[in-house]
């Protein structure tokens, strides 16, 4: 059974599984709970033999778990949001190959989690900032030059977004105060 699991306040839910039906259960009843507490691989040879997880109906009953190895979803902030994880019926142990390889993969996992929140952070942004009847843009803090214009402000400029993208900003206000301090605010 493999398995990558988000922990919230009281659920953990299964977001890719293999091997196993379950979608969520109780956070308290979950191995996953356990493994987010520390960073690093957490190894259950038998479970039958851990008092933590040795009267678990998991353990007991179908799909009487005996081997578990997991390793926290860490994000980039630190956080410990979850666990990927293999378990089998039979207890085993694991290499320090095994152990990195889930690491690994972890690691992996955490890194598109992010960029699918990225992702769909910018495609919020795209939206507000398409369909905004304020002129807006965005400009790069370092070199002053557009990086994207709205419609709005493209029909301002009587340009397109790709003619002006990588001008800099201010080019066309001819007032030198007022483009000192617009540039200034900026910065």
């Amino acid at each position: 059974i493999s398995l990558i699991n988000l922990l919230g306040a009281n659920t953990q839910f299964t977001k890719a599984r293999r091997g196993w039906d379950i979608t969520n259960l109780p956070r308290d009843k979950s191995f996953c709970h356990y493994t987010i507490k520390d960073d690093y691989v957490m190894v259950v040879e038998n479970a039958l033999e851990d008092e933590r997880f040795a009267d678990s109906p998991f353990v007991q009953k179908d799909p009487h778990i005996r081997f578990y190895a997991g390793v926290p979803l860490t994000t980039s902030d630190g956080y410990n949001i979850g666990a990927i994880c293999v378990i089998d019926r039979e207890p085993r142990t694991l290499t320090q190959q095994q152990k990195d390889s889930l690491s690994m993969i972890s690691k992996e996992v955490i890194s598109r989690l992010e960029l699918i929140k990225k992702n769909k952070e910018l495609k919020k942004a795209d939206i507000f900032l398409q369909n905004s009847s304020d002129i807006q843009a965005i400009i790069d803090p370092q070199s002053l030059k557009y990086l994207e214009l709205n419609k709005q402000a493209q029909s301002l400029f009587n340009c397109s977004d790709k003619s002006i993208e990588g001008t800099q900003f201010g080019k066309n206000i001819l007032d030198k105060d007022k483009k000192e301090i617009i540039t200034t605010f900026l910065r």
